[in-house]
């Protein structure tokens, strides 16, 4: 795969020559919830920053519009790493595909999804939030936290605009010293208190989140359920989206009416059933199976699924 680089006098990023490769499939399919479609591009806070991307012609631009802005080639190395530019992904769909013909389905009905590097501390908060959750009661209340408890990361001249202030994500400090009924009023509701004694375990160092991305994947999950609040699924998506874990397998509603329904037909299969057969069908690619699999059973099959569950309960 030969990719190409420029930088625009702008200050934009432009890279040329990505295959498998979509950027409205990678931001809406359901892993990330800071990203927004304004016109023809999506706006985003990303790392502290507020970049605009555009996916146009196979050419990906990307700008930073922050009220600090980092450097071009600052700015280059952040959009490879999050958006996993220079993976092979074409040969990763090519793989799966041939392995599985329901995942072939899922990612021809929405190719080119990557699976972003977030951060550890975002994603988990985020993924707590999610728990019992609708994507945008998610993204709105995540919205309300950075409003209330993040910093301003939006520029003057963005603002003038587009009429829109952009805040980063809380930090751990934040949200630790913040009250739980303030937490509540964003939106969060009952995990309230769990946002509220994760950031003040983060924020006094009793849990280091990089230190447990370098665990083996078996290990980090055992320490992320160690967690308040913390299950399976949250640490299975943490381990997913922000630590490079990529054997992990996400189990929700939709992937477990997927497992249940299409690949073990049987209704009443348990939680560890579903994880066994995930992990022994797919391996190393479960969760990049996972994502496909999900966005598609949510979008494309989303009534067949709800009545299959409906008449077997």
């Amino acid at each position: 795969m030969t990719l190409d680089y420029s930088i625009r006098d702008n200050g934009t990023v432009a890279i040329y020559g990505l295959r498998a490769f979509d950027l409205t499939n990678t931001l809406i399919c359901g892993q990330c919830f800071r990203w927004r479609r304004i016109r023809d591009c999506y706006h985003g806070v990303v790392r502290g920053r507020l970049l605009v991307a555009k996916w146009s012609d196979g050419v990906l631009e990307v700008s930073d519009h922050s009220l600090t802005r980092a450097g071009e080639c600052c700015l280059l190395d952040v959009v490879i790493d999050y958006f996993q530019i220079e993976d092979d992904h074409a040969h990763r769909e090519s793989v799966l595909r041939n392995l599985d013909p329901v995942v072939a389905e899922a990612i021809d009905y929405a190719p080119g999804i990557r699976i972003l590097a977030q951060e550890p501390w975002e994603c988990l908060i985020s993924y707590v939030i999610s728990a019992r959750n609708f994507i945008p009661s998610i993204m709105s209340t995540i919205d309300r936290l950075s409003e209330r408890f993040g910093r301003r990361v939006s520029s003057d001249d963005y603002e003038q605009e587009y009429r829109i202030r952009w805040y980063g994500f809380p930090l751990p400090d934040s949200l630790a010293s913040a009250d739980i009924d303030d937490i509540e009023e964003c939106g969060a509701a009952f995990r309230a208190r769990y946002i509220s004694r994760l950031a003040r375990a983060v924020a006094s160092g009793e849990v280091d989140l990089f230190k447990i991305a370098q665990l083996p994947y078996e290990q980090a999950k055992e320490k992320l359920m160690t967690l308040y609040g913390v299950g399976p699924k949250i640490a299975e998506c943490v381990l997913l989206s922000s630590m490079r874990k990529y054997e992990a397998f996400p189990i929700d509603i939709w992937i477990s009416r997927v497992l249940r329904f299409i690949y073990l037909q049987k209704p009443r299969a348990s939680i560890e059933e579903m994880q066994s057969f995930a992990h022994s069908k797919f391996g190393s690619l479960a969760g990049f199976a996972e994502q496909y699999l999900y966005h598609w059973a949510r979008t494309a099959k989303g009534e067949y699924l709800r009545m299959l569950d409906k008449v077997t309960k």
